[in-house]
C-alpha cells in the first residue's frame, strides 16, 4: 500500500484517490563485467562478439516516495548472462 500523503497531500494512510502517479523505489548496486572480441574485416567494417554477466545487489527495500516499505514485493533484479554481437560500418582510424 502506498502512503496516502503521496496521493492526497495529507497525512492520511487510507487513500481513496489512487488515480495519481506514485513510484516504488529500490536502490541496487549494479555490476556488468564484459569481454569483447573485435575484428576488423576491412578498413570500414568491424565485427564484435561479446559476453558478460549482469549482477545486481539490492541495498534498500522497496518503498514509495513517502518512505513506506512495501510488503512482499516481487524479486526484481538484473542477474543473468548477456551476449552481444554486432557489425560496425564506418570510418575508423586507419
Amino acid at each position: 500500500m502506498f502512503n496516502g500523503a503521496i496521493f492526497r497531500g495529507d497525512n492520511s494512510v487510507d487513500s481513496t484517490n489512487l488515480n495519481r502517479f506514485a513510484r516504488a523505489l529500490s536502490y541496487h548496486i549494479y555490476f556488468y563485467p564484459q569481454v569483447n572480441f573485435e575484428y576488423t574485416l576491412t578498413p570500414n567494417v568491424m565485427i564484435r562478439l561479446g559476453v558478460g554477466y549482469n549482477a545486481s545487489i539490492p541495498i534498500t527495500h522497496w518503498a514509495d516516495e513517502g518512505g513506506v516499505n512495501m510488503a512482499d514485493p516481487p524479486n526484481i533484479g538484473s542477474n543473468g548472462l548477456a551476449l552481444q554481437g554486432g557489425i560496425f560500418v564506418g570510418l575508423f582510424q586507419h
